[in-house]
């Protein structure tokens, strides 16, 4: 289809730059040295999401929504996008809010479409009868009811599930969308999926399943909030490592570090 704007993009590359505008606003000094420079940001950070506002749609649960895929891959085109992509741009749409919420002009549509995204996604996890959340790459278009089991679901690589769950993180640091007992599920999508071993050996796909090669692992480190909720996690994830990558991404070192 020629050149296009693919929702994910900029959901990835806008997230990262409202968070570091959220943490300028913790700094009053660095803030006032930055000046307009700050404002242009988030106008850019604006303009870039509302590139995508003809792709949104409500529903089609309640309090739900979702974007589409519009003149971009044939295989997404007039459906809702994959998981993945959806959170992106909610993960993104939530630092605005915040960033906005903060300077005293919250941007309230990107705060009730973050929402709307989060309770997209997570209305369609299925909730396995080993206390685990897992789904595909194409989430179902309606919502799932728990009890089946993982081996039903084709479950998403690991790599992208790191992006699917991040609006759900992102929205349970403010007491939105996920609960408590939600991170616990999440956890155990680590221990009781793709980090079932004890050993460091992680698996390509969060159900455990064999289908994907191991490049299709990514960043595991970005797995590790959730350790507050399932410590083991930690420890599945660090034996990864420990084990089998001894010189962590730039990214991986980052997420290695936090508390």
């Amino acid at each position: 289809r020629g050149r296009a704007i693919f929702a994910v993009h900029t959901g990835i590359i806008n997230a990262p730059i409202l968070d570091f505008l959220r943490l300028v606003q913790t700094n009053p000094a660095y803030k006032a040295g930055l000046g307009e420079e700050f404002d242009k940001i988030l106008e850019n950070a604006a303009a870039a999401l509302a590139e995508h506002d003809r792709q949104w749609h409500d529903g089609p649960g309640a309090n739900e929504g979702f974007y589409i895929g519009l003149d971009q891959e044939n295989a997404c085109e007039g459906k809702p996008l994959p998981g993945n992509r959806l959170s992106a741009m909610g993960w993104a749409l939530w630092y605005s809010w915040k960033v906005t919420e903060a300077e005293g002009h919250g941007n309230t549509v990107h705060r009730d479409r973050a929402l709307a995204l989060g309770r997209y996604i997570k209305n369609r996890l299925t909730l396995a009868p080993d206390g685990a959340y897992y789904w595909p790459y194409w989430l179902p278009l309606e919502p799932v009811e728990p009890g089946r089991s993982k081996e039903s679901v084709s479950g998403e690589d690991t790599s992208h599930a790191g992006l699917t769950k991040a609006l759900l993180l992102a929205l349970a640091a403010d007491g939105e969308v996920m609960t408590p007992d939600d991170l616990v599920h999440l956890g155990k999508t680590v221990v009781n999926g793709f980090a079932h071993r004890t050993d460091g050996i992680l698996i390509s796909q969060i159900t455990g399943q064999f289908k994907l090669t191991p490049a299709y692992l990514g960043e595991p480190a970005t797995w590790l909030p959730l350790a507050k909720s399932v410590p083991e996690v930690r420890d599945r994830i660090i034996a990864f490592y420990l084990n089998f990558r001894p010189e962590p991404s730039p990214l991986g070192i980052a997420q290695l570090l936090l508390p």
